[in-house]
């Protein structure tokens, strides 16, 4: 049996209620415009250093392994992936979640995966792998796709 919250609206009202939880495990997935480790100003699409803080005292109060999932697409503002990679592992480590994949689709959007307690760490740490097999057949079929002559600006014309 799954149950589900998702919330409408922002996430850190949601969590600062406190989060009740049945079952083995919780999954919290987040899918920011961007992780700004310099802080995100008041843009509330951002997730930044505080938000981390709140995201671990909420991991800590439960009790269930826990998977997390925050996503990034932007490198902006000084926020490449292995500087944003170790703000998230090393605040998150403090509450016993580890990093257990990283999935970079390029040198802005890449997707984070860590867990507390997760039996299918060894599954999950294959993703990156996969993805990168899934994106290079994806390529290979739009370039049997593209007519010669043709590149794939023109395609979208």
């Amino acid at each position: 049996m799954v149950n589900a919250d998702v919330w409408e609206g922002d996430w850190r009202d949601r969590f600062r209620q406190g989060l009740s939880t049945s079952g083995v495990m919780v999954l919290l997935s987040f899918d920011p415009y961007m992780f700004d480790r310099h802080g995100s100003g008041r843009n509330a699409g951002n997730m930044d250093p505080s938000d981390l803080d709140l995201l671990a005292a909420t991991i800590d109060s439960l009790s269930n392994r826990v998977l997390v999932q925050l996503s990034t697409y932007s490198a902006n503002n000084d926020n490449p992936q292995r500087a944003v990679t170790e703000a998230v592992r090393s605040r998150l480590s403090q509450v016993g979640v580890d990093l257990v994949a990283s999935v970079r689709a390029d040198g802005n959007m890449m997707s984070l995966v860590l867990g507390r307690d997760v039996k299918t760490a060894a599954a999950i740490a294959a993703l990156p792998a996969r993805f990168e097999a899934w994106l290079w057949r994806a390529k290979m079929e739009c370039r049997r796709a593209t007519p010669k002559g043709k590149n794939e600006s023109e395609m979208h014309r």
